[in-house]
């Protein structure tokens, strides 16, 4: 399976390597033996990175994450960078992806490459690629063994500006092909912090604070080139082919009816004559061609004197469908500023965890509520008690924009960390003895005796410019009688800043401002439930059960309930006899017990009222 190539004077002889470490490109396999065979007949892991043999390069000697190794875009073996020819592989630093790399036992049977000659060529990088290779070098042991944390769930968090930034620098010179080394510069670091908080990045790097990053699941990290979009293009076209064509292999590696894909400049010059030869219209009557038209959009209508106000929402992570049963902070309503991710390790869980970066912006909940009385708490995370960060915790409606904080408007309330000051249309009232911190759990809760007379969704308009909320001009803004929200710090009641709030729907909000991340808790366990609850209420509902409440998720006004069914919403004292409320049946509400706030748990199932 190993050829050489001829010795001649312009093509020198070349050396033939250990068939057990390097094998010739082979087709794709479609059993388990041919699998080895094309693989050489070595067991590799689920990354292709090391074999269970330790046999890899043409000098068929072991590797480690430590040492640089180049990866063959063909036989996908790894050669290690002393022993291949190219010069610049000497400045590249371990792990680097940013290049393609044919060995010279697979070139020639490659389209753009010379028998018995390497092929290397460098790419550009991106900033996601440079800052994840540097976090994964600065994991590495003396032994070259990555250091976990977090049950094998990440690396250890390194400093962007004392270590990570000062790695990249030293390290510019290939890894940083194609990009500016001033955005390095301490005025302009900006670029690396916005690359790592983005929520696009979510997945990848994780963080506690804003100046301490890791990366995520770094053992189901590929460390393979990384493909251009024409190599991308090459790799699967040959791989089409060979499944409509049932291609195969003769002994000498070439295919039949099939072709290899191009590599590099081959594969960027494919796709730009392709790219002509698709733009270049009707030659032969010498016109170009039309382009398709759109397909018509059914008409939309809209009410006379009718108010559009623009919905907006975050895109990067619009593909993300999260689950409706479980109450969880949305990855679509929130400023693109925000960051969302799941809890260290837990892959299947929920969004729960919100991380600021400068501005106050806004992240609310993926469920609504419009009728009963409802409960969550969070938990403030920053670097130090002197943090530059700050937050606001409340409710907002569907109008509020998450492009500013909690209490801009009238569509909003909250409750700010500084001072504890209450906030709603940008003004503010002190309330409760202080305001909170790091450490602090806070608690929201929000009392609507009247069932919302709005919907819970409003109509939508779909433009070009993007999506907007209809508001018919008919119905008024009216207030819940007997509403209120309260706000708690570690399970103490911090007072009643707000009542007879609108009669809406009402999602748990979040904002965040600078060096500051919290952590969202929905419920039904709480941390640190109520001591004691405003005057007038004896139990509420966790914010998680409105995820199953029929009423909160299909429509505003809800239905009579039938006796013995579930009790959606918090029982109001109002004097009757304790006896007789006892025998009421059927409630999941959730009772405070002021005696018990020593305990675990305050909270107890209750009768309804």
């Amino acid at each position: 399976a190993v050829r050489s190539a001829p010795a001649t004077e312009s093509a020198p002889a070349v050396e033939r390597a250990p068939a057990a470490a390097v094998a010739a490109p082979a087709p794709a396999a479609s059993s388990p033996a041919a699998e080895d065979a094309a693989d050489g007949g070595l067991h590799w892991d689920a990354r292709h990175c090391f074999n269970a043999e330790g046999v890899y390069c043409y000098c068929g000697e072991g590797r480690s994450l430590g040492e640089v190794a180049l990866q063959c875009c063909g036989c996908r073996q790894w050669f290690h960078a002393r022993c291949v020819s190219a010069k610049c592989v000497s400045s590249m630093v371990p792990m680097q992806r940013n290049y393609t790399f044919v060995c010279r036992v697979c070139t020639g049977s490659v389209p753009g490459t010379v028998a018995g000659f390497e092929r290397f060529d460098l790419l550009e990088n991106n900033w996601r690629s440079i800052v994840e290779c540097a976090i994964l070098n600065l994991s590495l042991d003396e032994q070259g063994v990555l250091r976990l944390e977090g049950g094998g769930a990440r690396t250890p968090r390194f400093s962007i500006k004392e270590e990570i930034v000062p790695w990249i620098r030293s390290h510019f010179k290939t890894l940083g092909n194609g990009r500016e080394i001033s955005k390095l510069l301490e005025a302009r670091q900006q670029t690396v912090e916005k690359l790592v908080f983005a929520q696009a990045n979510a997945e990848v790097f994780e963080h506690a604070e804003r100046h301490s990053v890791s990366v995520r699941h770094p053992e189901k990290k590929s460390l393979a080139p990384m493909l251009t979009r024409a190599m991308q293009h090459a790799l699967a076209k040959p791989k089409q082919e060979a499944d409509s064509q049932n291609n195969s292999t003769p002994d000498d590696g070439s295919v039949v009816g099939g072709k290899r894909p191009l590599v590099g400049a081959a594969a960027t010059a494919s796709e730009k004559k392709k790219g002509k030869r698709s733009s270049g219209g009707d030659k032969k009557h010498g016109k170009p061609q039309r382009a398709p038209e759109a397909p018509m959009l059914p008409p939309q209508l809209v009410p006379e004197n009718c108010r559009m106000v623009p919905v907006v929402r975050c895109s990067e992570m619009a593909q993300v469908i999260q689950d409706a049963g479980i109450v969880q902070l949305s990855v679509t309503h929130k400023a693109a500023s925000l960051r969302v991710v799941k809890p260290t390790g837990d892959t299947n869980g929920a969004y729960m965890i919100a991380s600021g970066f400068k501005g106050y912006r806004t992240v609310c909940a993926t469920h609504a509520v419009g009728h009963g009385t409802w409960y969550y708490e969070v938990r403030i995370h920053t670097e130090s008690d002197d943090a530059d960060g700050h937050a606001r915790l409340g409710w907002a409606t569907e109008l509020a924009t998450p492009d500013a904080p909690a209490g801009y408007d009238e569509h909003s309330y909250a409750y700010r960390s500084r001072a504890g000051t209450a906030f709603h249309q940008s003004r503010g009232q002190r309330f409760g003895a202080q305001g909170f911190g790091r450490g602090d759990v806070v608690g929201c809760l929000i009392h609507l005796p009247q069932a919302s007379t709005l919907p819970r969704q409003r109509p939508r308009l779909t433009l070009k410019s993007g999506q907007y909320l209809i508001i018919d001009p008919e119905q008024k803004r009216i207030s819940n009688d007997g509403s209120f929200l309260a706000f708690f710090k570690n399970g103490q009641l911090q007072g009643v800043p707000f009542t007879e709030i609108g009669a809406e729907w009402f999602y748990p909000a979040i904002s965040l401002f600078g060096d500051i991340s919290v952590t969202a808790n929905f419920g039904p366990n709480f941390e640190h439930p109520p001591s004691e609850l405003p005057e007038g209420l004896s139990c509420f509902q966790p914010m998680s059960a409105a995820a199953d409440d029929p009423v909160a998720q299909a429509h505003a006004n809800p239905a009579p309930k039938e006796e013995g069914e579930e009790c959606i919403e918090a029982a109001v004292a109002d004097g009757e006899d304790a006896a007789a409320a006892e025998e009421e049946e059927g409630s999941a509400a959730m009772e405070v017990d002021g005696a018990s706030s020593a305990g675990p748990s305050s909270l107890a199932p209750s009768a309804g009222p």
